[in-house]
């Protein structure tokens, strides 16, 4: 009897240990994520134009378009920032620094679009089938 209780207990701490060393361990990934700050509509040029700071010529004039566009309240700046964002020779950085723009200029398009603005509303419904 004692050996059928060792064994039991044994085949459950081979077992079960893994899995729980393997739960912990996802677990504190994500906790050490850092989440992405939140930035006002005003600072997504500076935001933008600051991220490719020291970047190519192509890149900094790329990233004066969006950040022109985003002054202006150009519905055309979600569409340029996801095309700067593509680029493969954006840095890991620098991506990270562009993808808290994102949010920002996506809610303006759409508070614009619902406000009627056509040229708004054809950017979001672009957006959304590119999802």
């Amino acid at each position: 009897m004692k050996k059928v209780a060792h064994r039991c207990r044994r085949v459950l701490l081979v077992g079960f240990l893994p899995l729980a060393l393997f739960g912990f361990g996802c677990h504190q990934k994500v906790q050490d994520k850092a989440p992405a700050q939140a930035i006002a509509e005003g600072e997504v040029p500076k935001t933008v134009e600051d991220a490719m700071n020291g970047a190519s010529v192509d890149l900094q004039s790329q990233a004066t378009q969006v950040g022109n566009a985003a002054r202006q309240q150009d519905p055309a700046a979600v569409a340029a920032l996801i095309e700067l964002m593509h680029r493969p020779d954006v840095t890991k950085a620098q991506r990270a620094e562009l993808s808290k723009c994102l949010p920002v200029l996506l809610t303006a398009t759409r508070k614009a679009a619902d406000a009627g603005d056509p040229r708004a509303a054809e950017a979001m419904k672009a957006y959304n089938i590119s999802k």
